[in-house]
């Protein structure tokens, strides 16, 4: 999501600063339209931490596999001499 949305923007230095439109702002009554921005935001925030936990396990899988490999050459080689 590069583009920016009416309201927030998906920049890294600016993941949890949710603003209303400019023309809510203008009439005072930006209660509902946070409301609903911010549950859009947190929805947004939590499928980026689902997608970045799942990379990590993805990751230690590899690392616990990449590991084992390595003890079990680490073991053969022993077992040689």
């Amino acid at each position: 999501m590069a583009a920016e949305l009416d309201g927030y923007s998906d920049s890294s230095e600016d993941l949890l600063t949710v603003r209303p439109p400019q023309s809510e702002m203008n009439s005072g009554d930006t209660g509902p339209v946070m409301t609903t921005m911010l549950k859009a935001r947190l929805g947004d925030l939590q499928k980026a931490l689902q997608a970045d936990v799942a990379q990590l396990c993805a990751d230690l899988t590899s690392l616990v596999g990449c590991i084992d490999a390595a003890e079990a050459t680490s073991i053969r080689h022993l077992q040689v001499r």
